[in-house]
């Protein structure tokens, strides 16, 4: 996911630490360097889904069945036009390969009609509805 959506040089690392119990700590490493703190909103947006989508993986991969639905809230508020494009790609190829319905929640013009289906929830006069 890291190479799909940050580029070949970011890795990402997940550590268990010894000295704490249950504690995970995931590093962002550019060569060697955690560069998570120096990165861009949009930036960390796509380490964020990285690590979500990785750990996605590695828990349903121990049960044998991927869940049936992800929902992805607001996940590219900061992204730019092309980091849009290889989420895009990336989540349609996610939901193409049976691994569940997407769901995106965002209020992003551009990226209406990007997937399959697109819902259109409008606010008017304090009360929200589905616009047909």
């Amino acid at each position: 996911y890291a190479r799909r959506l940050l580029g070949e040089n970011v890795k990402l690392r997940f550590e268990c630490q010894s000295d704490k119990r249950n504690s995970l700590e995931i590093l962002c490493d550019n060569g060697g360097v955690d560069v998570y703190r120096a990165n861009s909103g949009g930036a960390k947006e796509r380490i964020d889904l990285c690590c979500a989508l990785a750990l996605r993986k590695l828990v349903t991969s121990a049960g044998g069945r991927w869940p049936d639905l992800l929902i992805l809230d607001e996940a590219a508020v900061y992204s730019d036009g092309a980091a849009i494009d290889r989420l895009v790609d990336l989540l349609t190829e996610i939901s193409s390969e049976g691994n569940g319905k997407v769901w995106v929640v965002s209020h992003r013009p551009d990226l209406s009609g990007r997937f399959g289906k697109t819902i259109k929830v409008v606010k008017e006069h304090g009360i929200s509805r589905i616009k047909t």
